[in-house]
């Protein structure tokens, strides 16, 4: 299980590079899913933030990026700890619930950064 997940780990800093940033964090948030207490979503949120900062209508991404994948991480595994299902329905609903929390967090940074 180590293995699969320092590969995990691999693909992930690969698709920073090559892919758009919502697909990583769509994986990230998968990878939170299968594995316990995945820290290495918020050094893919660093990596992102660094990687996006640098575009000329980033507004504070850097902080989105590195506090939405920490929420991310403690919302799953507090969710992991109440669901404790080992079947693929509660594995969705995690995922589901990561991956909303993520966009209700990016509604809310981007009304924030408008208003």
């Amino acid at each position: 299980m180590f293995i699969l997940r320092i590969a995990f780990f691999i693909v992930l800093f690969l698709s920073v590079i090559f892919l758009p940033w919502f697909i990583t964090l769509g994986l990230a948030i998968i990878a939170t899913t299968l594995f316990s207490w995945f820290w290495e979503i918020v050094i893919i949120g660093i990596l992102l933030g660094a990687l996006y900062d640098f575009s000329k209508d980033s507004k504070l991404l850097f902080i989105f990026f590195i506090f939405g994948s920490a929420m991310v991480l403690f919302f799953e595994e507090y969710l992991k700890r109440l669901i404790q299902g080992k079947n693929i329905i509660s594995y969705a609903i995690i995922a589901f619930s990561g991956g909303a929390l993520l966009t209700l967090l990016w509604i809310i940074f981007k009304i924030a950064i408008y208003v």
